[in-house]
């Protein structure tokens, strides 16, 4: 068996034809592989997108488009069918993901017969979910049963670019955590490019907004951080001299 090597670093632009990477990986979205002579599988980019790996997979995130789900990421999805057994949610996707009335109870207060689902999740509420099984041969499966999954009551949901998300949320959630802590904002954040946000006032909510499209548009700059954080300050002390 060859050895697995990659030839792009992570979130790096490749175009169609661009080689990715040697081994057994497993080929997911935007990517076709090859077998050459000496039985080594070599991966290709199939579109213009971001490169990445995760575990043994790899793929190409395109730059534009519909969000394209991939197992254990955390999305804000929109309840739009309440079905008798299940829900069909809207995850700003090209496919409805699955939530079973399984993955919203825990085991101990799950109804031992037919329910009406309408009691715990409404046509139009947001949850904050995760991805637990997409192969593209069928529906998204989703769950809200791990930490920090639930229903989200309060807020004003922005929609941005899913591409953009990683840098919304920076290493180690640097960029997150200063548009919270400068805003007194609380934010929830989908990997499927929804933002739920939670400010003290509309005016405060108006600059965490601002804030958020200006990373999406200079996301490609460096210092982009210090820029954040100097026009965070900037905007709250005039806001607080009005």
């Amino acid at each position: 068996m060859s050895e697995q090597k990659l030839f792009v670093e992570k979130y790096q632009l490749v175009i169609p034809g661009d080689k990715l990477a040697t081994g057994r990986f497993k080929p997911g979205l935007g990517v076709f592989r090859e077998r050459k002579k000496t039985d080594e599988y070599v991966y290709y980019s199939a579109l213009i997108g971001l490169a990445n790996v995760r575990g043994n997979t790899i793929h190409v995130i395109p730059l534009e488009g519909s969000y394209v789900p991939l197992e254990d990421d955390v999305i804000i999805g929109k309840i739009s069918t309440v079905g008798g057994r299940s829900w069909m949610v809207d995850i700003k996707g090209p496919y409805p993901a699955v939530l079973s009335l399984s993955s919203v109870l825990d085991q101990n207060s799950r109804p031992n017969s037919n329910v009406d689902l309408s009691k715990y999740l409404q046509r139009g509420d947001l949850i904050l979910a995760k991805i637990t099984a997409f192969d593209r041969t069928r529906d998204p499966l989703i769950t809200m049963n791990f930490r920090g999954g639930k229903k989200l009551v309060s807020g004003r949901m922005i929609e941005v670019n899913p591409v953009k998300v990683p840098r919304i949320i920076g290493k180690q959630g640097s960029m997150i955590n200063l548009l919270q802590r400068l805003t007194k904002s609380n934010l929830f954040t989908g990997q499927n490019g929804r933002i739920l946000i939670n400010s003290p006032n509309f005016e405060t909510e108006q600059i965490v907004i601002e804030a958020i499209m200006k990373i999406t548009r200079e996301s490609h700059i460096s210092g982009l951080t210090d820029r954040i954080k100097l026009f965070l300050q900037e905007k709250i002390e005039n806001l607080a001299k009005e």
